[in-house]
């Protein structure tokens, strides 16, 4: 494997040698950040990754095993509140009231959201099912409410906490949140 890139010191709390997962895009390189020594640079590959790999950190020397997340669209993180609802907020449900819920990145295909562990036992989200959400994304100089229909790809708990991190992929999104969600990504 081939490291190169910009390298700058960070603070790392995971312990060296732990398994880290890095984001490949079709491009080939990824940012990354060496478990042990904190050092962060852009990773090039030759061909694509398709299966765990071990490397070698280029400061520190210290070996850690990659495991490839390939993606094709850019993820951005982020930290805001939304509102989920399991049906929009006009329409008549039983369950109508809001969930609030974290969101932790977004992409033009979707969202990775945190749902508190009252809220999954209250409401019992699963994959496979049709959602709305409800975010306003900051700018710099404003903020833009954008409303989407979301379907759960994936639902994992978080044992120490009992939180869910749920995956949502966009559905029926229409031309003005595509727009939106584009511009929030690329500024």
């Amino acid at each position: 494997m081939n490291l190169r890139g910009d390298m700058s010191s960070s603070d790392s709390n995971d312990a060296a040698g732990e398994r880290d997962t890095i984001y490949v895009y079709p491009i080939l390189s990824s940012k990354f950040q060496c478990p042990s020594c904190g050092v962060k640079t852009t990773v090039t590959f030759s061909k694509p990754l398709s299966k765990k790999v071990t490397a070698k950190c280029r400061k520190c020397g210290a070996p850690f095993k990659l495991s490839p997340d390939i993606r094709n669209t850019y993820r951005k993180d982020m930290n805001i509140t939304a509102d989920l609802y399991r049906k929009p907020a006009g329409e008549e449900a039983r369950e109508r009231a809001p969930v609030k819920v974290m969101v932790n990145e977004i992409s033009q295909g979707g969202l990775g959201i945190t749902v508190t562990e009252a809220d999954m036992q209250k409401f019992g989200f699963q994959s496979g099912e049709f959602l709305f959400l409800r975010l306003s994304l900051p700018l710099k100089t404003e903020t833009r409410p954008v409303k989407v229909k979301v379907k759960i790809v994936n639902a994992k708990r978080n044992p120490e906490t009992g939180d869910a991190r749920l995956g949502l992929e966009f559905r029926d999104i229409g031309t003005r949140a595509e727009r939106e969600i584009g511009f929030f990504l690329w500024n």
